[in-house]
């Protein structure tokens, strides 16, 4: 497990040397910040965790912890790799960076301006991280009802290639 989570980190680190900004979200957006994090202290990934939550990229669970020793599910990756491509704009919405969007062909901005597309908790919290992640190709229906199983490895490298 611990080796995944490192992975998991060194992605979110390549994806910030390159991109800017990255992001590791885990349930819910109304989530412990970092300084609040109950279970990080003395955690070899403290660093990086904080450095996540001060850009406001890194979320925790209501109850005040970042469980940085549980597994990756699928719902939290997605949230993670769709998150490393935001920024809050200046009303504090968050949507797509302008530093990503210039990246893209003309017509692929009908692609990430769909309706579809939402930074927002549903019902499920992950709903609309789904169906914006779907929207962009970057999964089908084979997670659905399957969403808060643990993501191998092989599968969020398959994402983050077709990303």
């Amino acid at each position: 497990m611990r080796k995944w989570h490192g992975m998991v980190l060194i992605i979110m680190a390549l994806l910030a040397v390159l991109g800017g900004q990255a992001g590791i979200a885990a349930a819910e957006d109304n989530a412990a910040t970092a300084a609040d994090f109950k279970d990080i202290e003395g955690h070899w990934a403290k660093a990086v965790i904080q450095d996540m939550a001060g850009k406001g990229l890194v979320s925790g669970f209501p109850d005040g912890t970042f469980r940085p020793n549980d597994s990756v599910t699928v719902a939290e990756f997605i949230r993670m790799i769709l998150m490393c491509l935001t920024e809050k704009d200046e009303t504090g919405r968050v949507w797509w960076a302008k530093d990503k969007l210039s990246l893209l062909p003309e017509w692929g901005y009908s692609f990430i301006n769909n309706a579809t597309t939402s930074f927002e908790s549903g019902q499920p919290w992950y709903q609309n991280y789904v169906l914006t992640a779907k929207n962009l190709a970057l999964v089908q229906n084979e997670y659905d009802a399957r969403y808060n199983e643990v993501l191998t490895r092989e599968r969020a490298a398959a994402m983050v290639g077709k990303l």
